[in-house]
């Protein structure tokens, strides 16, 4: 992780790129004068990545977790009997905060049995009084087949960080949970193959907003100290294209965000 901020490196890729006088006349347009108080960076922050860049950069990417769904995290849920334990037709988890890095559960990838390997639990495991051929050849034939392991369940993501199994479980198994956790507001663990596209969509993104907010307003001969604004018209004019450079950077972003090293040598072991 960059020791500065990426949120830091955006404003300042803004301010290089973006004349403070457009940045003024957009942020704090002199027919309105309830942010006069407010400085320019924070209401960037506020209109532009909290109201949509946190939002796309979390559909397509984030921190890749793998969270062990422990039977402390169960939470109670109305249930059936079936004569032999009861179960919900599904299980609900609550995943604690520090479990999730203190961050939103935004979408989940994969579910898993313990250790890679298929765990044994009560009312799956066959019970074998003796040991001869046939039983060793249906173990192997199992072993194959995984025709006596129980079935995976289908999880989801609820409101407030819960994880869903469709259906609930007989035994408790300790499944291990891959899910995508949400940036914070200062995206403090985008990694740094991510930070440049960052900066560049956040540039983007800022100039669409312009765009949209100004161009109109321009086009009727909207004035401001009494003077038609031409060389800021101008340079507004420019940012037309913004909107779609902002689409192919987040797709550019995505790559770069979700490459994560740790992650591609542990799948690299099984290629080679």
């Amino acid at each position: 992780m960059s020791v500065v901020s990426p949120l830091f490196l955006a404003m300042n890729r803004i301010h290089n790129v973006i004349p403070d006088e457009v940045l003024a006349l957009a942020f704090r347009p002199p027919f309105d004068h309830s942010f006069m108080t407010i400085p320019i960076d924070e209401l960037i922050n506020i209109r532009v990545i909290k109201a949509r860049v946190i939002y796309d950069t979390n559909l397509v990417a984030g921190t890749v977790r793998d969270i062990v769904l422990m039977h402390d995290y169960l939470e109670p849920v109305d249930t059936t009997f079936d004569g032999i334990v009861g179960s919900g037709p599904f299980a609900v988890y609550r995943i604690p905060p520090e479990k999730r890095d203190n961050q939103q559960i935004v979408s989940v990838q994969s579910l898993r049995y313990p250790n890679g390997q298929f765990g044994a639990a009560y009312g799956y495991a066959g019970v074998y009084t003796g040991a001869n051929l046939a039983t060793y050849a249906n173990a192997v034939l199992q072993s194959h087949t995984l025709s006596s392991t129980p079935v995976r369940p289908i999880p989801d993501v609820m409101p407030g960080n819960l994880i869903r199994l469709i259906p609930a479980q007989y035994s408790h198994i300790n499944w291990i949970l891959t899910c995508r956790l949400g940036y914070d507001e200062d995206f403090s663990r985008l990694n740094d193959a991510a930070i440049r596209n960052f900066t560049e969509l956040c540039e983007h993104a800022v100039k669409s907003y312009i765009y949209t907010f100004l161009i109109v307003k321009l086009d009727k001969g909207y004035v401001s100290g009494g003077a038609e604004i031409g060389a800021i018209r101008e340079c507004i004019a420019e940012y037309k294209e913004s909107e779609l450079r902002y689409q192919e950077m987040l797709g550019k972003f995505k790559s770069s965000a979700t490459y994560d090293p740790m992650r591609m040598r542990a799948i690299l072991k099984y290629i080679v």
